[in-house]
Parts: C-alpha cells; structure tokens; sequence
C-alpha cells in the first residue's frame, strides 16, 4: 500500500486498516484491501472470451463492452454491478472502478465468491474465487 502524504506513517497511526488475512473479514470499523481488477476480469471471463482478447479493454471500447456484458452474465457480478449502474462504462477507469466495487462488496455480502489471497508477508488482494485459486497460490509461495 503507498504510503504518501497524509499517509505516509505507520500502519497503527493511519485511520483505516489494511487487511491481508481472508479468514478475518471485518463486520466493522475502516479497512481497505487491495484489488486489481484486470485480474480479476480476466478470471471472470476467461471462460466466456477468447483467451487473450479480454486484455485489450484498456485500449478498445468494442473490448470493453463485450468485457461489461460478460462480466454482467457472472451472477454474482451482476447482483452488485447492476444495482449500482447497469448501463456500459464509458472509461477503462471507469469499469476498473466497478469492478473494484464489486470485489469489495462481494467480499462483505458474498465472501464464498472472492478469496482475499496472500498474507502481510506475501501481498493480498481480492480476487474471484474460482477452482484451484487457493492451491494455486500457495504452491507458488512454497
């Protein structure tokens, strides 16, 4: 997590908390986890776009709606998203923020579909949880 201007100080003197243990999810107080939702689109909709085409959201906003609608056939996804804006994200930035959002608001209200992968050691973020992610990740630690 940067540490910049107002928050440049130790983590007990900063007025949220930084959560890195998937077995401890908060019920109250401020906390913050760390998410990338490139990765998390991509384990979204693998299944559902080619292999590779899926990358290109960034730069191509064909890309980027068909992305949106694959996104929105994930049920989970699609109980947040479609609560909070169901129409296209005009940006990268701004479907990166939705899905952001909804990894966070998963994590809260349905914590079996997100895994908080890592530990304070290693790094953690929030990320789809699919099939062999857990195991996957903890053989790449060893």
């Amino acid at each position: 997590m940067p540490r910049v201007g107002i928050y440049d100080a130790d983590a007990g003197q900063l007025p949220f908390r930084l959560e890195s243990d998937d077995a401890k999810r908060p019920t109250s107080g401020r906390h913050i986890v760390e998410v990338h939702p490139a990765v998390a689109i991509w384990l979204w909709c693998r299944w559902r776009r080619e292999a590779n085409d899926s990358c290109f959201y960034k730069t191509d906003p064909h890309v980027r709606t068909d992305v949106w609608e694959s996104l929105l056939r994930v049920r989970s996804v699609r109980s947040v998203l479609s609560r909070v804006r169901a129409v296209p994200p005009t940006s990268d930035d701004e479907l990166d923020a939705r899905v952001a959002y909804a990894l966070g608001r998963l994590w809260l209200d349905e914590p079996e579909s997100v895994v908080l992968l890592g530990s304070a050691d290693a790094g953690a973020f929030l990320v789809p949880r699919v099939a062999g992610i857990v195991e996957a990740f903890h053989a790449f630690i060893k």
